[in-house]
């Protein structure tokens, strides 16, 4: 009965979603400010011949709503290659982490080594996620208008703020407008409901919710395609990926055989 209430209210959030598609918040929470404070000294902090082109925070540091909301530890569930289920677990523990993207000309091995030096030194006591991404990949995922890519859906549909290179970056955003599909938005409203399913489990007094891969794709047809490898929605594949601490939200499940979801 939980769980029918708390798929109506999804539809419902979807709905709002596309609605308030453009919306920004008015507000910016003090876990918000201080994080930008700390990206910005860690930037600062790196020597200047790394060749960062652009660096920028994203996610709910640049929104301002960093602390503000739950978070879900997601698991995808697959029988072979058959996506089979989606599962949430409500996380009431975590700290909202700081979304940082370096956009550079050379990755060595060095420079890299560096910026992780420097990372694990300054985010002590504060999540960070750093997506450190090739310029010439940037500009060809960012071009690519068969995938919602998440870094094109950032650009053109989510606040940034950025920490350096606000020439070049409004280069990519002129790029991402000229390639912009309707698969992008469509994506980016289901990736925001998908995000308000941890409230709705504290509302519904819920610690996991599990959903069959039918009904998953009632709601969220293309994230759906995705689990299927039907379309690629996140960030570039070639990529480097730094999480302090090194713990990820999402996990890949292989089944030997089928369960009752």
């Amino acid at each position: 009965m939980q769980k029918n209430k708390l798929f109506f209210e999804l539809l419902k959030n979807k709905i709002v979603n596309q609605k308030n598609f453009l919306k920004k918040n008015k507000q910016i929470s003090s876990i918000s400010f201080n994080n930008l404070k700390l990206a910005r000294k860690f930037y600062n902090s790196l020597p200047a011949d790394l060749n960062i082109k652009i660096a920028f925070v994203h996610g709910s540091t640049a929104k301002g709503t960093a602390g503000t909301s739950l978070s879900c530890i997601r698991k995808i569930y697959y029988i072979k290659t058959k996506f089979v289920a989606y599962e949430f677990y409500l996380d009431k523990t975590k700290k909202s982490d700081i979304d940082i993207i370096f956009i550079m000309d050379e990755m060595k091995e060095d420079k890299i080594d560096t910026i992780k030096l420097a990372l694990k030194n300054l985010f002590k006591n504060v999540p960070v996620t750093l997506n450190i991404i090739d310029f010439k990949e940037a500009n060809k995922v960012i071009s690519d208008s068969s995938n919602p890519q998440a870094l094109r859906r950032v650009i053109l549909f989510n606040p940034v703020i950025c920490l350096y290179g606000k020439k070049e970056f409004n280069k990519l955003k002129y790029l991402a407008r000229v390639n912009k599909t309707n698969i992008d938005k469509q994506y980016e409203i289901e990736y925001r409901t998908m995000k308000t399913i941890p409230e709705l489990m504290k509302k519904y007094h819920m610690d996991k919710i599990i959903f069959s891969a039918e009904e998953f794709k009632k709601i969220f047809p293309l994230l759906h395609d995705e689990c299927c490898g039907k379309i690629y929605g996140d960030f570039p594949i070639y990529r480097i990926k730094i999480k302090i601490p090194p713990i990820e939200q999402k996990e890949i499940v292989r089944l030997s055989k089928i369960n009752k979801f």
